[in-house]
């Protein structure tokens, strides 16, 4: 049968201003938004992709630098800003990350930083953020990973970190849990670990700001197996080179929250239940180098998207079985490493 996918061509070509690699794409993926953002060099892009295929809109475009020197930004994320905003039409915020450890909150209708989560001392990242993950099921929350080691939970609405988990050196992805009530962490030899956000801080990040002083608490989650985490060994899944990716499925069918995609740098994939515990289904991404590009999944959890060292992108029927794929989408002159892709719902 055709499916929308299969129809997919390459449209629009954007070069952006600073000339070098992006390092993130991610659309917005709430109901009937139509924007999209990127980060490269020290430079975030918000864009409106309403006509995608004819022009783009530009809404935000914003250079960062600290103490009049340029810094790289790493990596992005949308996230929900309902109580983070006095706007009457409410707003859209963009978190990113940079090389320094330092992540900012982009606001698109003051197009301007409102606010910076860092911490000074032992407390906070001492280097660059290299994921930042959100949580449909508590608005207002963040999860970052860096360099140091360390995996921090932080309330954008306080502007604070609650929690450090100290995932280690070797974390290489993170997946935040659809319920918030666990995380995915990814390392450098592709095991896989579960990391758990104890009860009290769960029931904290539920309560209104004003009637709970709980997450106030600052906590420090050392590695500790079987009480802080657990190492993860699905049946029928084998990462044998670094996890560098993780997404969980959110979608309309009601197992789809323990539903996770993995992908490590081999090009090797796997779609697997985490309530069952066994792999689902596996593809293995045509490519002659490493595989370095994130993944994506579409928010109805149909199409995940994947891009290979020859700069094509490859997308994929997350309920279909074997190795072939939907659409196979041509660079366009420029034949360089896909580093990352998303997908709009």
């Amino acid at each position: 049968k055709k499916v929308p996918a299969s129809g997919m061509t390459v449209r629009t070509v954007v070069r952006e201003s600073h000339f070098t690699e992006i390092q993130k794409v991610v659309f917005h993926k709430q109901e009937s938004s139509n924007l999209f953002a990127t980060v490269g060099a020290n430079q975030a892009t918000i864009y409106d992709g309403r006509h995608f295929g004819e022009y783009c809109g530009l809404v935000v475009h914003y250079k960062h630098e600290e103490e009049e020197e340029a810094v790289c930004l790493t990596t992005c994320a949308f996230t929900d800003a309902t109580k983070h905003t006095v706007h009457p039409r409410g707003d859209v915020e963009l978190v990113v990350g940079d090389a320094r450890g330092t992540i900012s909150v982009i606001s698109v209708a003051e197009t301007a930083v409102t606010c910076e989560l860092r911490e000074d001392g032992p407390d906070g990242h001492s280097k660059g953020i290299t994921r930042l993950e959100t949580c449909t099921s508590l608005p207002g929350f963040l999860l970052s990973l860096a360099q140091d080691g360390k995996a921090k939970l932080w309330s954008i609405y306080e502007e604070r970190c609650l929690a450090t988990f100290q995932v280690g050196s070797a974390a290489q992805s993170l997946a935040w849990c659809p319920s918030g009530e666990w995380f995915l962490v990814g390392t450098k030899t592709g095991a896989l670990e579960k990391w758990f956000v104890d009860d009290d801080l769960m029931q904290a990040m539920r309560q209104p700001l004003t009637t709970t002083t709980e997450r106030r608490k600052r906590r420090k989650i050392e590695k500790a197996s079987g009480k802080t985490f657990e190492k993860l060994s699905p049946r029928g899944v084998s990462h044998s080179a670094p996890v560098d990716d993780a997404k969980f499925i959110e979608g309309g069918d009601s197992n789809a929250a323990t539903t996770v995609v993995t992908k490590s740098t081999d090009g090797r994939i796997f779609v697997w239940s985490a309530s069952e515990g066994k792999r689902l289904r596996s593809w293995k991404v045509p490519c002659t180098g490493p595989c370095t590009s994130d993944i994506d999944v579409s928010g109805d959890g149909k199409y995940l998207v994947v891009g290979n060292s020859a700069g094509i992108v490859y997308v994929y029927d997350v309920e279909a079985e074997g190795e072939s794929w939907l659409a196979r989408l041509e660079p366009y002159k420029l034949r360089k490493r896909v580093r990352s892709c998303a997908i709009s719902n």
